[in-house]
């Protein structure tokens, strides 16, 4: 039975819309967690005060629960295509911003941006996966999403660890825009 639950798995992400799905909500989930991680660190890089790093994660957060009280708005206006598209595009741009911003005012506002745009993407994600499966493989496919999520929060931390003793803090916001860029390539 786990055979067969493996083999239907594979054969689940053969299907574009569900492969496209899965690895973008382990992008995005993963940066939401490195930011939170590497957010102090180029804080203290800069000179940033604890406070105003807290305001900031604390900001990043609040963002994110906005996005998802007003994505059914969205979702009424714009397909969950569009929406999440636009929203990896802001940020990527977002990502790439955060390395550069030089006061906490700055980093503050970019990263309420951000926050709000990666907040959009898991409850899309989620819903992608549903409509790209049939009734019976969708809860099959939505543990799959959950595991590539796992997978991602895992591997990534690492890699933009070593990423940081090499570049700093400022290379890691970098190096995670251009890992939301690669999601385009998946659709």
């Amino acid at each position: 039975s786990d055979i067969g639950a493996l083999r239907r798995a594979g054969s689940l992400m053969k299907n574009r819309k569900v492969f496209s799905a899965i690895y973008t909500s382990m992008a995005i989930s993963s940066v939401g967690d490195i930011l939170i991680v590497f957010l102090p660190l180029f804080g203290k890089e800069k000179g940033f005060s604890s406070f105003s790093i807290g305001v900031i994660i604390a900001i990043r957060a609040g963002a994110s629960m906005l996005s998802r009280l007003s994505l059914g708005a969205l979702s009424n206006r714009y397909s969950t295509q569009k929406i999440l598209i636009y929203s990896n595009v802001v940020s990527v741009v977002m990502c790439a911003l955060m390395g550069f911003a030089p006061t906490p005012l700055l980093l503050g506002l970019i990263v309420l941006c951000a926050g709000f745009t990666l907040g959009v993407g898991q409850p899309l994600t989620m819903s992608l996966v549903s409509l790209a499966t049939q009734p019976e493989d969708r809860a099959l496919a939505v543990s799959a999403r959950l595991t590539g999520n796992r997978f991602g929060q895992f591997i990534l931390p690492a890699g933009a660890g070593i990423l940081a003793s090499a570049a700093g803090s400022g290379g890691v916001f970098v190096a995670l825009a251009l890992l939301l860029l690669t999601t385009f390539a998946a659709y």
